[in-house]
């Protein structure tokens, strides 16, 4: 059972592998590619802000990372430019230490002062020779130190600043996604405006069709003010005026009283 899987297994690398290296498999990778870039552009923008915030949050890591690094590298540095300075301190004494055997034994004397103690002239020259060898060997040392300190130097420099700019880039990549979120908020606030002109329009109708409705109220309240002022308030039907019933004492009292008034007027006469 084992085998078989294990040559299904070799069996789909091999079919992978050769499709990768056919025409097939170009026109699959560049299928793949298309549709991804699909799937992309449908993805929100909201959505993609936030990955790309939380990106930009996960290079906190990588600065805290360097940080590390660099904090290590610096004491390294440091203890390097100790130790080379602390060569350079013997190499000091130990030329002193040689200029003064030398010049002893140039005075031509059998015994010599050597760490506060006398020991024979030929002693003296084998110490000579055994310091100026170590003398030797620390000045090479020195060099070598003093060189990979002047790298290890550059190399924390170079390291702080490329810290110092990922920290800037990252400020600048906050800044900007913040832009990013301030913009897309205008441009949804826009949208939402201009869904909204659909309900001015409407409302611009029924204003409208109100604006109508009162003209016509107000043509017909104007022509009732017109009638009021030219035809009174008679009626629009007959405008004959019936006659007054018969009534013979009015009319008996009014002719009589009538009588009167004109014979007062001609005896004044």
């Amino acid at each position: 059972m084992l085998k078989k899987l294990a040559w299904v297994a070799v069996a789909v690398v091999v079919g992978l592998a050769v499709v990768n290296m056919t025409p097939v498999g170009n026109w699959v990778s560049v299928g793949v590619k298309k549709a991804a870039a699909k799937f992309e552009k449908r993805i929100p923008p909201e959505t993609q802000i936030e990955v790309i915030k939380t990106k930009i949050d996960g290079l906190s890591k990588v600065i805290n990372d360097n940080l590390d690094k660099l904090a290590n590298e610096s004491i390294q540095v440091e203890k390097l430019r100790k130790d080379t300075a602390s060569l350079q301190g013997r190499m000091g004494d130990e030329k002193a230490t040689l200029t003064a055997l030398a010049d002893q034994l140039d005075r031509g004397v059998t015994k010599i002062k050597y760490e506060q103690r006398e020991v024979p002239a030929s002693t003296g020259k084998l110490v000579l020779t055994r310091k100026f060898n170590e003398y030797r060997n620390m000045e090479e040392q020195l060099k070598s130190k003093a060189k990979l300190l002047e790298v290890r130097e550059l190399g924390l420099i170079d390291a702080e600043s490329k810290v110092q700019e990922l920290i800037k880039q990252r400020e600048e990549l906050r800044t900007t996604v913040a832009q990013l979120e301030a913009d897309l908020k205008h441009v949804e606030l826009v949208e939402t405006r201009s869904k909204f002109q659909i309900d001015d329009s409407e409302l611009a109708d029924i204003k409208q069709q109100m604006a109508k409705v009162k003209d016509i109220i107000e043509t017909r309240k104007r022509k009732v003010e017109y009638a009021d002022q030219f035809l009174g308030n008679a009626p629009t039907g007959s405008t004959e005026k019936k006659e007054a019933a018969a009534d013979p004492v009015r009319d008996v009292r009014d002719y009589f009283t009538n009588q009167t008034k004109d014979g007062a007027v001609a005896e004044k006469k």
